[in-house]
């Protein structure tokens, strides 16, 4: 049989506590009332055998019944108000934090307890929830933890998670809109693969300024013998309708010619002057040995 919502008694039910508190509610329901009705109060209140649902507000006591007269009743208790006030729950309650009474402070906090025959025991007490600031967007997810490190660390984030991207110092570098690698210094790079098929200058032989009648050897540190040799006249005062700076390519003439080995560059100079061709005559000049310098710069094949 089952009486209210509360308790329901079996046909062989021998608990005569149980059985006493099934005909008070009977005889409540019977009385025109409503057994496990919700009762609101701003003051002290008795709970009655019909009662489930106390909303409370204000500082108000709510006393229950004894235990022993009501047993397997369970009350649900809410503070309603968001007020500094306590509601206060008492009577025979001496299993919740060691204590006779409870009190609620936070509204919303809820109580529910049940009586044992002897005593009542918790079965939730809640600690209020404001869901209105539960990850907020104002809030930029600072509900979830005070300390940003620790919480990028319990994600598997790296240190990538705090550096901007970019190509300025410590960014993570970011492709350009045509998915290239923008210009890095790779001075710093390690375990680079060897590469082939380039040309790898040596240290150059350099006569500055020229000169005539001489013999000059460089050991150009390729440790093999130059597949090629480059020769730059590079203009130091203005000469044949040549500007300072000015730089021409390769040998003229028989004027001059270059020896190599594995070892050594070497440079050997007749006692002519060589002679360029004048830069807006177009007409053959001999050069002024002063105002030019000769750099010859050795490559070997990788």
């Amino acid at each position: 049989m089952t009486i209210g919502s509360i308790i329901s008694l079996s046909q062989n039910e021998t608990d005569q506590r149980k059985v006493n508190f099934a005909v008070q509610q009977l005889l409540q329901r019977n009385g025109g009332q409503q057994v496990n009705s919700v009762a609101t109060t701003t003051s002290d209140y008795t709970a009655k055998v019909s009662d489930f649902l106390i909303l409370v507000s204000g500082n108000s006591n709510v006393t229950l019944p004894s235990a022993a007269t009501a047993p397997g009743q369970i009350y649900c208790v809410k503070k309603t108000d968001s007020a500094a006030t306590t509601a206060t729950i008492d009577n025979n309650i001496n299993t919740i934090d060691g204590s006779t009474s409870a009190s609620l402070t936070s509204s919303g906090q809820v109580l529910m307890i049940e009586s044992d025959g002897s005593q009542y025991d918790a079965i939730i007490k809640s600690t209020a929830f404001n869901f209105s600031a539960v990850l907020q967007t104002t809030n930029a997810l600072s509900e979830l933890s005070t300390n940003a490190a620790t919480a990028r660390t319990n994600l598997g984030l790296g240190t990538a998670a705090t550096q901007n991207v970019g190509v300025s110092a410590n960014n993570v570098v970011q492709l350009s809109t045509s998915a290239i690698l923008p210009a890095v210094d790779g001075s710093l790079l390690t375990n680079l693969p060897n590469q082939t098929g380039r040309l790898v200058a040596g240290t150059p032989l350099v006569l500055n300024p020229y000169a005539i009648s001489t013999k000059t050897t460089t050991a150009h540190g390729l440790g093999v013998v130059p597949v090629y040799v480059e020769w730059i006249w590079e203009c130091l005062t203005a000469n044949l309708n040549y500007s300072v700076g000015d730089k021409i390519i390769g040998p003229f003439l028989v004027n001059a010619m270059a020896l190599k080995d594995a070892t050594n560059l070497t440079i050997l100079t007749l006692n002519v002057l060589p002679g360029f061709i004048d830069k807006n005559t177009l007409t053959t000049a001999t050069i002024t040995a002063a105002d030019w310098k000769l750099t010859l710069t050795p490559y070997k094949l990788t």
